[in-house]
């Protein structure tokens, strides 16, 4: 779906968008931007010393993810 600015109206849904988010996905994502924080590649430490479940996106590849639903609507 395709839609212009002066068609956008409040209340407007957008179309789902899923993406099957592997740990290869968190890892290039991480290195694409040079984080090479360990939270997004080494699971251990991820799960011990941070606290959380697994590895996880950063911030830039969420922004990243979000302007591409955006802009592809």
């Amino acid at each position: 779906m395709s839609v212009l600015f002066d068609d956008v109206k409040g209340g407007l849904e957008l179309e789902p968008l899923s993406y099957d988010v592997t740990a290869t996905t968190v890892v290039l994502g991480a290195l694409a931007t040079r984080d090479w924080r360990p939270m997004h590649h080494d699971y251990r430490f991820a799960t011990e010393r941070n606290g959380v479940r697994d590895i996880f996106l950063n911030a830039p590849n969420q922004a990243a993810w979000f302007e591409r639903y955006v802009t592809d609507w």
